[in-house]
């Protein structure tokens, strides 16, 4: 009977990806946090050329039920966008304007 050679192989854990999130949006058109998320990729390079190039574009989204059937309604102008990084929240890049009653960082969530 022939012996079978057993190898130990050890993998080594890959760095963790760091993830680029675009964000964008009207200056005035509260349309929701995460829903405001336009593109994700692994470059930051990417995710700056697509936050940059998404200026003055029109977002078009579903829209569920509107009781006045407002086809004018289904998008915005994306007038500021964001790159976040997801590793640890910071904006690395950020063009246009900025969201309305945005420009600063949240420092503490706290009871009312």
């Amino acid at each position: 009977m022939e012996e079978q050679e057993q190898t130990n192989e050890t993998t080594t854990p890959t760095e963790p990806v760091i993830l680029f999130f675009v964000f964008g949006g009207s200056h005035y058109y509260a349309s929701g946090g995460a829903w405001d998320l336009l593109a994700k990729t692994d470059d930051i390079e990417e995710a700056t050329k697509k936050a940059e190039s998404f200026i003055g574009k029109y977002a078009v989204f579903e829209i569920a039920d509107w009781s006045d059937d407002r086809e004018d309604d289904s998008g915005f102008e994306i007038e500021w966008t964001h790159v976040v990084n997801a590793q640890d929240g910071s904006i690395v890049a950020e063009f246009g304007g900025h969201p309305f009653g945005g420009g600063q960082p949240v420092l503490q969530i706290r009871e009312k």
